[in-house]
């Protein structure tokens, strides 16, 4: 995700000063960025229904204009950037890959979902899939592109600070009472679990 982002942002005019939180507004080049972004992020998506779904042209439309017309999407994947729109694509190719009776694709979607989990963490759940139809093979596989994916990158970015400093990211900020009972990502799941913790402790 630190790559990525990284590469997203050296596309634009670098500027210093710029106020936290207005650097798509301030940084020259960056709404243009973020728009491409967020085209490529739409038409992956739709690769990954049309090429994964029934092959009904209609019903692919229809799932597809949904799905980006909802709250998650347009929430969050419009308005922030968040790449939760590009793991979902992601993690429908990826699957379907993995399900594959060809070595080479299986693998490479094996690639795809440690891609994911390199972007977000929460894509390793469905290495229990794999436990649970007992392809421990491919667990492994996925375990190790997975490890390598999330922390290789810090050997560009910061090395073990780095990596020290994107811990503090997940749990550090856990004081805002709007993140309880939001399970849904990793900082509120972590937020409730301890203000949880803390309660029957008392």
């Amino acid at each position: 995700a630190y790559g990525m982002y990284y590469l997203l942002y050296r596309l634009t005019y670098l500027r210093s000063g710029i106020p936290e939180g207005m650097e798509t507004e301030a940084i020259p080049g960056a709404l243009s960025i973020f728009t491409m972004y967020l085209i490529f992020n739409a038409l992956l998506f739709f690769v990954a229904i049309e090429t994964t779904g029934q092959k009904n042209r209609k019903k692919d439309l229809l799932l597809f204009t949904l799905l980006m017309l909802s709250v998650v999407f347009m929430g969050s994947g419009y308005m922030l950037g968040n790449s939760v729109m590009l793991v979902l694509s992601l993690l429908i190719i990826g699957l379907h890959l993995a399900e594959s009776s060809r070595p080479l694709q299986r693998e490479l979607g094996l690639v795809v979902l440690a891609l994911c989990v390199g972007l977000k963490l929460y894509p390793a759940v469905f290495g229990l899939v794999f436990l649970k139809e007992k392809r421990y093979k491919d667990l492994a596989h996925l375990i190790l592109y997975s490890m390598l994916l999330v922390l290789l990158p810090f050997a560009f970015f910061g090395g073990l600070d780095g990596i020290q400093a994107w811990l503090d990211n997940l749990t550090g900020p856990l004081q805002s009472a709007g993140l309880y009972g939001r399970p849904q990502f990793l900082q509120g799941l972590f937020f409730t679990l301890i203000k949880i913790g803390r309660a029957s402790c008392r």
